[in-house]
């Protein structure tokens, strides 16, 4: 699809577990929301970045979702990764209490990012990435 013409744009990080399911959750939230067909998904090494575009009211927003792998690593990495990010949902799986408990972890470390709007998420679960979880 076209992501050149748009009223507003924003980035989202999505971090969790490998079970927490957040590449399901994000792979489902097109019907809900009501999302265009377009969007656009591109793999950086094990970083996930997602475009999708959104019609409300006659104004047209982009949505960047930056999936952040599962692994330690990461977690150190996020304050990089969510910088300019106008917030972040925090998945856990609800089969899981390990993954709950591992979301403190990213809370941590993303919870000084200025202006940034957390959203704590549970999901049934799943395999996203199979690392860390």
């Amino acid at each position: 699809g076209d992501f050149d013409d748009y009223h507003f744009s924003f980035k989202v990080v999505i971090v969790g577990d490998g079970s927490s399911g957040k590449a399901a959750l994000l792979d489902g939230e097109g019907a809900a929301t009501h999302a265009t067909d377009a969007d656009a998904t591109t793999a950086v090494g094990a970083l996930s970045f997602r475009i999708k575009s959104y019609e409300l009211n006659g104004l047209t927003f982009l949505a960047q979702y930056w999936e952040l792998p599962s692994s330690d690593r990461f977690i150190k990495m996020a304050p990089r990764f969510a910088a300019g990010a106008a917030g972040g949902l925090f998945c856990y799986s609800v089969n899981d209490r390990g993954s709950f408990d591992r979301c403190a972890a990213w809370v941590g470390e993303l919870e000084r990012t200025p202006r940034f709007a957390a959203v704590l998420v549970g999901t049934r679960g799943g395999d996203d990435d199979g690392g860390g979880g």
